[in-house]
């Protein structure tokens, strides 16, 4: 059994990998004898088998017979949001079953086959994710941020009036992200099957800036990817985040209105 060690960013770009290593060796042991170099100050991202380790930010652990406090769990659960990075390039990596199955070979006769694999497999994920990005990061804004956007907002939506039917969630008073990463209206979600903008995946192109909907209010978004299934990928304009496979009845251009 063996195993390979990666550092990647929130994006999901491959920064740095070790390995093959024998899978009896620790993750500490592996990350102490062969981490990347850092910079003076900086951290890495790790899970709980990092605990201790001066330059790896791990989870907090739970006390012996005891509980983690609120702010530990959220704590817990923003960490395991940003670190999800790296699973996502392991969960890409895998997809290959060259590495992801059992290797019946001998791993020290086969050590410099092993590494050469992985590194090509690294490098066909860094090319994959140059080009579509697992994940977005969104940076938070403070309140005067807000407020600015707020006002530049309103400014374009003053000189672009919304099309008929079409009513604008404003996403930090209407939304609410929970530490996960999910996204979710306020109140129970309603339903969508009245809504209906008459409209199809042809009648959008990549780049268009729309209107979609969501628990019962319309946001901004761009087409992102017009997938062959007929469902559209959107980015949303105040997070930069893409969603998949959305419906485009609940799509509309922003030049058009809602049936």
């Amino acid at each position: 059994m063996c195993q390979f060690q990666g550092v990647a960013s929130f994006e999901g770009h491959p920064l740095y990998f070790s390995g093959p290593h024998v899978g009896v060796m620790a993750d500490i042991r592996i990350w102490r004898s062969y981490k990347p170099q850092l910079q003076p100050g900086e951290q890495a991202l790790g899970d709980k088998a990092y605990v201790g380790t001066p330059d790896v930010n791990a989870p907090v652990k739970k006390p012996r017979g005891g509980e983690l406090d609120e702010d530990s769990k959220n704590l817990n659960a923003l960490h395991s949001w940003y670190r999800a990075g790296i699973e996502h390039v392991f969960g890409q990596i895998k997809r290959f079953n060259i590495v992801g199955t059992r290797f019946r070979g001998q791993i020290d006769k086969s050590w410099r086959f092993l590494k050469d694999v992985n590194s090509i497999i690294v490098a066909i994920i860094a090319l994959q994710v140059a080009h579509r990005p697992l994940r977005v990061h969104s940076p938070l804004i403070d309140a005067e941020e807000k407020e600015a956007g707020a006002g530049e907002l309103a400014a374009r939506e003053a000189a672009e009036p919304l099309p008929p039917g079409v009513v604008l969630g404003d996403p930090y008073d209407d939304l609410v992200l929970f530490g996960d990463g999910v996204v979710e209206g306020k109140g129970l979600e309603p339903d969508n099957d009245d809504v209906d903008s008459g409209c199809q995946a042809a009648d959008f192109r990549v780049g268009q800036k729309v209107f979609a909907w969501f628990w019962g209010l319309w946001y901004r978004a761009t087409v992102h990817y017009i997938a062959k299934r007929g469902t559209l990928h959107l980015r949303w304009a105040w997070s930069h985040q893409v969603t998949t496979n959305y419906l485009p009845r609940l799509v509309v251009p922003c030049d058009a209105g809602v049936v």
